[in-house]
């Protein structure tokens, strides 16, 4: 993440997008603060995107300002907006090109459009809907402020927000914390405040401050149920699994929406590792040959720097029957869940799936 804010809020029209949301309100609070723009502001208005249509956006923002040099307008959850829908009766997009509606914020205007997170499964419509709009942008000469942290950069992260508490964060503490929060910046940053509030007046926070005061990931909680299921500890296995299913929910229906998807994705990734590993070659550099037999989701050429630190080991300790054998599992499972096989219970129906990955993944005496 390296943009200059201040240069930012010259353009016309400016993007903020990227997965973390702490950094995107961050540079929001600032444009708007570079924009001067206050509670009483005849210049300036917040508005979400599906409230107005475009056209009404293009007209507010060239509005000629009143006291201000600039007309400023803000435009949250801006996935909802779409600047060149497909055809309602058909689905397809129209074969003329549509105007881009950028072109009309004038030189005294600041138009501000906000990629908030969304909710629901339209994330191949969103994928789509952002790909126009920053086209778009790209016409218009606008600038994109991206709000995301590499990976490599987590760390570091973590340990100055600590420090800046009086609080050195100690190395296995900080593996952890990131492999709890799934390698999010926004809830790590928020996780180390906390935690820095925990340790009262102890100098540093180790790792058993983080596991005993972490909310993790249902990600994390998948891998701590697999790693318990490949250590035989069963007990702490059905723990995970009930903290994935919850308590408020039937486990035929986690279990068919969330746990048997998510065991066939791990065993998809540990597979696909397996074959580079048997074929001589790095699963963090898959080669392009290799990578075409692979289907495009999960795809370990894809795959955070945090999973495959955590996947190659375990693919390392398994050969391809054994996940051949595993899949097999799964899928029966699934197919109880579902009724298409005689079982007794849902849970059951998991706890002996636990069982059996257990068996199937130990390793040959």
């Amino acid at each position: 993440m390296k943009f200059n804010v201040e240069a930012a809020s010259a353009r016309r029209v400016i993007l903020v997008s990227g997965n973390e949301d702490m950094l995107r309100t961050d540079v929001l609070r600032q444009l708007m603060h570079l924009s001067g723009m206050g509670e009483d502001d005849f210049d300036s208005e917040i508005i979400v995107a599906d409230a107005q249509p475009i056209t009404a956006w293009i007209a507010s923002v060239g509005t000629t300002p009143f006291l201000a040099d600039r007309r400023t307008l803000v435009v949250r959850n801006l996935l909802r907006a779409d600047p060149d829908p497909p055809d309602e009766t058909t689905g397809k997009k129209p074969k003329d090109k549509v105007p881009n509606p950028l072109l009309g914020v004038p030189a005294t205007g600041r138009l501000i459009l906000v990629v908030d997170d969304e909710t629901g499964d339209k994330k191949s419509a969103h994928t789509r809907i952002l790909t126009t709009w920053r086209k778009f942008l790209k016409e218009v000469d606008g600038e994109e402020l991206l709000c995301e942290v590499k990976d490599e950069n987590l760390a570091s992260a973590f340990i100055a927000l600590a420090k800046e508490h009086g609080k050195k964060l100690t190395p296995p503490a900080t593996t952890l914390l990131i492999e709890m929060v799934g390698g999010g910046y926004s809830r790590g940053m928020s996780e180390v405040q906390k935690l820095a509030i925990y340790v009262g007046d102890s100098p540093e926070i180790r790792e058993e401050h983080v596991r005993s005061t972490v909310t993790p990931t249902r990600e994390w909680n998948m891998w701590a149920l697999l790693d318990a299921v490949r250590e035989r500890k069963m007990g702490e296995a059905v723990k995970q699994l009930r903290i994935i299913s919850g308590s408020n929910k039937k486990m035929n229906e986690v279990g068919i929406a969330s746990i048997t998807p998510q065991l066939t994705r791990y065993f998809r990734l540990l597979w696909e590792t397996r074959v580079c590993l048997d074929r001589g070659a790095n699963p963090n550099q898959v080669p392009a040959d290799i990578k075409a037999l692979f289907p495009a989701k999960p795809n370990i050429a894809e795959e955070k720097a945090g999973t495959m630190t955590r996947i190659i080991p375990q693919a390392r300790r398994v050969t391809l029957d054994q996940i051949a054998q595993c899949f097999s599992e799964v899928n029966l499972a699934d197919a109880r869940l579902k009724g298409q096989e005689a079982a007794y219970t849902a849970e059951d129906t998991m706890e002996r799936l636990m069982l059996r990955l257990s068996e199937i993944l130990a390793p040959a005496k």
